[in-house]
């Protein structure tokens, strides 16, 4: 009984904040065919692949931090930049339209941070937050996407998932983006800027499929400052390493410098591989095999298994 009052006190409490926030914040509309002159969209081609730039003025951003972040123009339509994820099981999630976005039925129940200047939004949903590889195919190749059409210095603010993290406050120390310019969507879920930058997803919402152009920026970008330092193993999910030709893979690793060492359990392959490699070296590995904690796919091994 105890359990159900509760339950049902809960209910009550979150009604009354949503209906206490739609008297601040009125709930956005799905922006129906009329121009919204709040708000332009520039089309970006990078190799063959096409993606679209936002660009709003006076617009706001609200966020859970998971599943749900909506772009909102000033006049409160949600813009196509806007993310709405579902889970179709215990992990992975796909991309709905526009109009499953959460804030069209709960709006937006957090108070509002006014930021003056441009910001760019990187947020990527919610696995970007503390994942090593969703933070760098998912998130740092939205940089990209914008310096096709302006200068990265044009920006006075960042929006990211997380900077919890030292990879991702160094990550992006690397583009000049001290820890003062950034904005983490944990500290701040609903926040208004002059104008508000977006991009669409770098690898269109398919986290396997990662784009070369995307592999080649990271190269470009943080192969040329790596410090030079030894690695004795190296971890690998076990999904990531069942995509791959095992033999091959060992092969390479042999090739890159990793000492013959090491032994695979036949049993046990396909979840971790704890008794890795001897590695002389972290060049040439900045972007090469993927682990939670460690995005270490070179060029040369995604040319080869992709």
């Amino acid at each position: 009984m105890y359990k159900v009052i509760k339950k049902k006190l809960k209910i009550i409490y979150k009604k009354n904040i949503e209906f206490f926030f739609f008297l601040l914040y009125p709930k956005p509309n799905i922006k129906n065919n009329k121009k919204d002159w709040s708000e332009k969209i520039f089309d970006i081609k990078i190799e063959k692949n096409l993606y679209s730039l936002f660009e709003l003025t006076k617009g706001r951003i609200f966020t859970d931090g998971n599943d749900t972040t909506a772009y909102i123009s000033k006049n409160n339509n949600i813009s196509k930049a806007s993310l709405q994820y579902k889970k179709f099981d215990f992990i992975n999630s796909k991309m709905e339209k526009n109009s499953k976005n959460e804030v069209l039925k709960r709006g937006t129940p957090k108070f509002k941070k006014k930021i003056h200047g441009n910001l760019l939004s990187l947020i990527s949903g919610g696995a970007s937050r503390n994942n090593f590889t969703h933070w760098f195919t998912d998130v740092i190749p939205r940089i990209k996407i914008y310096q096709q059409k302006f200068n990265i210095k044009k920006i006075d603010k960042f929006y990211v998932p997380s900077i919890k993290f030292k990879f991702q406050r160094e990550s992006l120390s690397y583009f000049g983006i001290n820890k003062n310019n950034i904005i983490s969507s944990e500290k701040y879920k609903h926040i208004e800027a002059d104008k508000i930058f977006a991009t669409t997803h770098p690898c269109f919402h398919r986290p396997t499929e990662v784009k070369k152009w995307s592999i080649n920026y990271l190269n470009k970008i943080y192969k040329c400052n790596v410090i030079l330092k030894k690695y004795e193993k190296v971890f690998i999910i076990r999904d990531q390493f069942k995509q791959i030709d095992k033999k091959n893979f060992i092969n390479y690793l042999y090739k890159i410098g990793y000492s013959r060492n090491f032994k695979i359990s036949k049993t046990r392959y396909a979840k971790i591989l704890t008794k890795a490699f001897q590695r002389r070296f972290r060049q040439e590995l900045i972007n090469g095999i993927i682990d939670k904690e460690c995005l270490l796919i070179s060029q040369n091994l995604t040319k080869k298994f992709n």
